[in-house]
């Protein structure tokens, strides 16, 4: 209800951000939304908000250094044009992928159904959060630069990912250390381990 009544705290919240920070907070707002829904890349992001390429770039890069969106290039290709969008701010990710896409179709004084639908997602929503857990777990233990991957398995043509990677050079050479992360209750199976050793083959 803090989310969806007419005079609720935070209904607005994402729009006074913009306001207050930025000029042409529209635009920014349409950038924030093609991310949310789904476009990850900044040709995809560009088209969605109806703007060229090195406009949406521009865009992104004030996102990037307000914090509220980050980027990630697989780590066996940090300097290739590969390069995915994420909402990084928990805030405006919640509010943008699960909030507005539904808030016109619920009853602000009986979301009923709707809110179970959103809650169900919860368990997906607390998924990015542990990834990024992960990720400082691995960082305080391992130590070296922290990455993801992504990329084509040239077997099946199927796009395959790793959620975490730690990466430092030992004695000349470099080593990683790789992650797979389920935000679960229930232990996951030897499948999912499996999968993570075969995806570790395709890193370069």
């Amino acid at each position: 209800r803090l989310f969806i009544r007419e005079s609720a705290f935070f209904r607005n919240e994402h729009h006074m951000m913009f306001i207050e920070e930025v000029e042409n907070p529209f635009t920014y707002y349409r950038v924030i939304e093609a991310i949310a829904s789904g476009k990850v890349n900044v040709g995809e992001i560009a088209t969605y908000c109806e703007m060229e390429t090195s406009a949406a770039t521009k865009y992104l890069n004030v996102l990037i250094s307000m914090g509220l969106v980050g980027k990630r290039k697989p780590v066996d290709n940090p300097n290739g044009k590969m390069t995915r969008y994420h909402i990084a701010d928990p805030f405006l990710r919640f509010q943008f992928s699960r909030i507005l896409p539904v808030i016109d179709d619920l009853d602000p004084d009986d979301p009923g159904s709707g809110v179970e639908t959103i809650l169900g997602l919860f368990e997906t929503d607390m998924g990015h959060v542990f990834e990024v857990v992960c990720a400082e777990h691995m960082r305080r233990v391992h130590g070296g630069a922290i990455g993801t991957w992504w990329g084509t398995d040239r077997n099946t043509r199927t796009v395959e990912e790793i959620d975490v990677i730690s990466t430092k050079m030992v004695d000349g050479e470099r080593t990683g250390w790789f992650a797979e992360c389920k935000y679960r209750t229930s232990p996951v199976d030897m499948e999912v381990l499996n999968r993570l050793r075969y995806r570790m083959t395709l890193v370069k």
